[in-house]
């Protein structure tokens, strides 16, 4: 597990961030901030994330071993190894995770109410 990890907004899509996600045997480890994680279950863990990483596992093809792992290189999607705009496998343990701020804010415990239903309404809202 990298200690220093922390997400990075999407670079082409806006109120989208790129989320770090280690799996250590049966837990993942998703990090929120810089040495702040949240530690789950795949039961326990929010279905945009595990989703996510089914994605993941299914497009990847060509994965590196969590060794040759490189923290600079982590957050650029290969082609065999995912869906830049979705999610991809940085190795075999890590993960990235593209999710929308409302989801990254309800991760971080600043989101009151269920983030889905919030972003539902706005776009109503926004389509009137």
């Amino acid at each position: 597990m990298l200690n220093d990890l922390e997400p990075l907004p999407h670079f082409k899509l806006t109120d989208y961030v790129r989320v770090p996600v280690w799996k250590s045997g049966k837990e993942y480890i998703v990090y929120i901030g810089r040495n702040h994680v949240r530690r789950y279950t795949l039961t326990s863990l929010p279905s945009f994330i595990s989703s996510k990483i089914t994605i993941a596992n299914v497009l990847s093809n060509d994965v590196k071993p969590d060794s040759q792992l490189r923290k600079h290189e982590m957050f650029m999607c290969e082609p065999d190894n995912g869906d830049e705009d979705t999610s991809w496998r940085a190795s075999e343990s890590m993960y990235v995770v593209i999710i929308h701020l409302n989801d990254f804010y309800y991760l971080q415990g600043e989101f009151i109410g269920d983030p889905r239903k919030e972003n539902q309404r706005k776009s109503k809202k926004d389509s009137k």
